[in-house]
């Protein structure tokens, strides 16, 4: 079962944070383990991965491994005497070679179904949200938003994917590798934040934070905090960190408590370049959270905003999202327990798979 262990409910209905978690704790929680291996990897290659991409007859594997390791990697498959023409052998192979499980993709072509022998059998099931809670299966996710569903059933340890049919995707395929939830506060309400698979980036200072990822989404090239009810003298940092940013580069951006007094007409138009269509008044203390890219025309950012109140923009990674009549087999290779989500109301559709 998804849901092992006691919990308490709180008095929102259905939850199962316990009293006075806070969500960010719970969000640090689900993402620890990946977060952490991300880390020392980082660590001990000195910098940034990369992607390499195995195509099998059954489809193709992707693994984040440092650039170092590719050459090797790909020697070492020529050297193989038996070819390792399947999904299974090629991801056990890998994981044999250094390269952590979470690390490892596998696409699954729809015409080809792979052979799991060997590992866990795959029992999946399809049903409901609040029948999958009643029974157990899952906690109680009932009347949450999806990001919330997705951390709760995260946290007892099952893999979570979206149904690829229902769950609209924002901001294009492709715009990140990375999973981000952006959480801004108006006058100290609501939440401010910056998770990067669960990892908080943001400076946590007052009025403008902002992440900006290298163009292709591998790598944080800066992470900074532009204190505009400090100095006009912020205002002109921010809108030059803007605008050095070179085409391409996507931006993270979360406002703690508001603007601040001093937010320029220049930075707002920096701001435009990324695709943000908003006019926050300097006077008041809005929220603003935003995931823009250089080069979008304003108003084509992902964006929200408050007067007084919290806001937030998320954005789930294009991995996530898999059609539950084909994505059983695939996650089947790889075992464990996973589910497929499409919304969070009681009458939501449910894929459970679990491992045997």
């Amino acid at each position: 079962m998804l849901n092992s262990g006691r919990r308490t409910k709180n008095k929102r209905g259905g939850g199962i944070f316990p009293h006075g978690i806070h969500l960010a704790a719970l969000l640090l929680a689900v993402f620890a383990s990946a977060a952490a291996c991300r880390a020392d990897t980082t660590e001990e290659t000195g910098r940034e991965l990369k992607t390499l991409s195995l195509r099998t007859p059954e489809g193709m594997l992707v693994a984040d491994c440092p650039l170092s390791l590719i050459p090797r990697l790909t020697a070492l498959l020529r050297e193989e005497s038996t070819p390792l023409a399947d999904n299974r052998s090629l991801f056990l192979w890998l994981i044999d070679k250094g390269i952590p499980a979470d690390s490892i993709r596998i696409y699954v072509s729809e015409t080809r179904k792979p052979d799991t022998g060997g590992l866990p059998d795959m029992k999946w099931k399809k049903t409901t949200v609040g029948a999958a809670a009643r029974d157990g299966e899952i906690p109680d996710i009932t009347g949450r938003e999806l990001y919330e569903a997705y951390m709760i059933i995260r946290a007892t340890g099952a893999e979570v994917y979206l149904d690829e049919n229902t769950v609209p995707r924002r901001g294009g395929p492709g715009l990140l590798p990375h999973t981000v939830f952006v959480f801004s506060s108006g006058y100290l309400n609501g939440q401010h934040a910056i998770f990067v698979d669960g990892a908080d980036l943001s400076k946590d200072g007052s009025s403008y934070n902002i992440v900006a990822f290298s163009p292709d989404g591998s790598a944080v090239a800066a992470s900074e905090n532009f204190n505009l009810f400090q100095s006009p003298e912020n205002g002109r940092r921010m809108s030059d960190f803007l605008n050095a940013m070179p085409e391409g580069t996507v931006v993270l951006v979360s406002i703690k408590s508001g603007p601040g007094v001093f937010l320029s007409p220049d930075a707002v138009r920096a701001l435009r370049a990324f695709g943000s269509g908003v006019a926050l008044d300097p006077e008041v203390l809005s929220s603003h959270a935003m995931i823009g890219k250089k080069g979008w025309a304003s108003g084509a950012a992902l964006e929200t905003t408050a007067v007084n109140m919290g806001s937030s923009v998320i954005y789930f990674e294009d991995r996530l999202f898999v059609d539950p009549e084909t994505a059983g087999a695939g996650i089947a290779a790889l075992g464990g327990q996973a589910v497929i989500l499409s919304g969070a109301a009681p009458d939501s559709p449910i894929s459970i798979f679990s491992g045997e």
